[in-house]
């Protein structure tokens, strides 16, 4: 008795198992929704990348920050809002270590306009977002208090994927 309801066990595996495909499960190297690939640059030699000390990156809608960094290599990845055809991100540099001097931090906002088109990855993966038509704004009024100086969308065409810079910032 015990033996069959072990055979019946291992058969009853065998068939579930038998019964999963190659695509039921998400590989990790399967492309989703891409993030905005950002990389820093020098305004004085606008060819050489240039580090951001203390960046913080917010999404207008969030309190915690999106990216948070002592020290930022020159490029970093942020996600845009995949239901909404623009996202506002308020760039946050020279952080201060007490958090009460947060807000003396020097802050500067851009503004990201977009078309989001959702297309269908496969049957485990479901769906990714894609993002046409880029522009970027300042949306503060005294611009010559920033510091980020100019900035430069490289893919506003389309933003499939995160192996290419979406957008140069100088500073």
């Amino acid at each position: 008795m015990r033996n069959r309801s072990i055979i019946g066990i291992l058969f009853l595996a065998i068939i579930s198992f038998y019964g999963c495909q190659k695509d039921d499960i998400c590989s990790g190297a399967t492309p989703t929704t891409p993030l905005l690939v950002i990389k820093f640059l020098d305004i004085e030699n606008p060819i050489e990348a240039k580090t951001v000390n203390r960046l913080q990156v917010y999404d207008q809608l969030s309190v915690n920050p999106l990216f948070d960094s002592p020290v930022t290599d020159s490029i970093i990845k942020i996600p845009l809002q995949t239901r909404q055809n623009n996202t506002k991100f308020i760039f946050k540099k020279d952080i201060p270590a007490n958090p009460e001097g947060i807000d003396n931090a020097n802050a500067d906002s851009l503004q990201f306009t977009y078309a989001p088109v959702e297309e269908y990855v496969n049957r485990a993966c479901g769906f990714k977002v894609v993002f046409y038509e880029l522009e970027a704004f300042l949306t503060q009024e005294n611009q010559d208090e920033n510091w980020i100086k100019n900035f430069e969308v490289i893919q506003p065409n389309n933003i499939l994927n995160e192996q290419e810079t979406h957008l140069y910032i100088y500073h």
